[in-house]
């Protein structure tokens, strides 16, 4: 009982110094705060609720995405490469041997 009284007087100066009172300065409480305690939410909510508000969660998945983004563009740079050169021949409005330059309608 004894430790009670004395932690419910610590309590007191404590709010005291919060409310801007001085230490010493009596009050009393008007209204006794009704206590209820907090419902307990299930992992699997708190677990959602924290992948979508926790920035330091996201910063790590974008790392690990950024560092698997690296490693299969790595991997990628080892891979065949296939390039092809050709030639159409001569490409445009009137080609050379078509009609005569006289004709051709690119002049």
């Amino acid at each position: 009982m004894i430790a009670a009284a004395n932690d419910f007087a610590k309590q007191k100066i404590s709010l005291a110094r919060v409310i801007g009172l001085a230490p010493t300065q009596e009050f009393e409480l008007a209204d006794k705060a009704p206590y209820e305690a907090f419902p307990i939410p299930d992992l699997e909510s708190s677990l959602q609720r924290a992948y979508s508000l926790r920035s330091d969660y996201k910063a790590a998945r974008d790392r690990l995405v950024a560092a698997q983004l690296e490693r299969s563009a790595a991997t990628a740079g080892y891979f065949p490469t296939v390039d092809v050169a050709a030639n159409f021949g001569e490409i445009g409005m009137c080609p050379a041997e078509c009609c005569p330059p006289t004709r051709c309608l690119a002049r």
